[in-house]
């Protein structure tokens, strides 16, 4: 008896190889364009996540302001502009918000002022409107803010409120 061993080709044919690279490479390029979609994806996240820190922060800062305040002065304030200035007025002296330099600048009763808004925005607008009871005596303040960033002007933030006095 004789038996015959069968050959066998245990390797990959050129064309194979050539099929496996090119599959290999569209998954790759897929996989590549998937990350860097997430990228900026994070990027455009981050970027509105720190505008809205900024809004939160001016908004804090505002409110507690007119919380120590005892009245607005309508004096030393700008209404109807959008460089507003608003001024209250606190039992030891007063606190003063207006635009400088594209910045959102806070002044404690003279004392030197800082800038509550992040150098990677720009403020365009602070606009104030006098809020008055029946007996036109103000009352309040409606405030308008817009900001965006500096390097990205599609990222803005838009702020209307009222702060009403008690």
């Amino acid at each position: 008896m004789s038996i015959k061993l069968a050959k066998s080709n245990k390797g990959i044919t050129l064309l194979e190889s050539l099929i496996y690279l090119a599959l290999f490479a569209v998954v790759f390029i897929g996989v590549i364009q998937f990350t860097f979609t997430i990228s900026d994806s994070n990027e455009s996240t981050e970027q509105i996540e720190k505008t809205e820190k900024a809004s939160i922060f001016i908004m804090n800062h505002l409110n507690d302001s007119f919380n120590k305040a005892e009245s607005v002065d309508a004096i030393n304030s700008t209404f109807s502009d959008d460089n507003g200035v608003l001024r209250l007025t606190t039992a030891g002296g007063y606190f003063e918000y207006k635009i400088i330099s594209g910045q959102l600048n806070f002044v404690d009763s003279g004392v030197t002022g800082d800038f509550i808004t992040n150098p990677d925005f720009l403020m365009e607008k602070f606009n104030l409107e006098q809020v008055l009871d029946s007996k036109d005596v103000l009352v309040g303040v409606r405030v308008i803010i817009e900001f965006h960033k500096v390097l990205d002007s599609t990222v803005s933030k838009t702020i209307e409120t009222s702060f009403i006095f008690k």
